[in-house]
């Protein structure tokens, strides 16, 4: 209880490269913005994409014992 949990993502581009109707394409996905749903019917959403453990950047406090899954 009252344990903060820290928030990472990599926050690189990505791009895949496919196939549409026969022609090549590239996608790029920019991050510019981070959700996360912890898991006890609160959400995050953050410009920052946190970093790991010590940083404190981003995160989320659990106010009751349990098991959380965060999708």
């Amino acid at each position: 209880m009252n344990m903060i949990n820290v928030l990472d993502a990599d926050p690189t581009t990505q791009t895949l490269e496919t196939e549409l109707l026969g022609v090549p394409v590239q996608v790029r996905a920019i991050p510019i913005q981070y959700h996360w749903d912890v898991g006890d019917g609160n959400t995050i959403t953050t410009k920052k994409p946190g970093k790991p453990y010590p940083s404190e950047q981003v995160t989320a406090t659990y106010t009751q014992e349990g098991w959380y899954d965060i999708p």
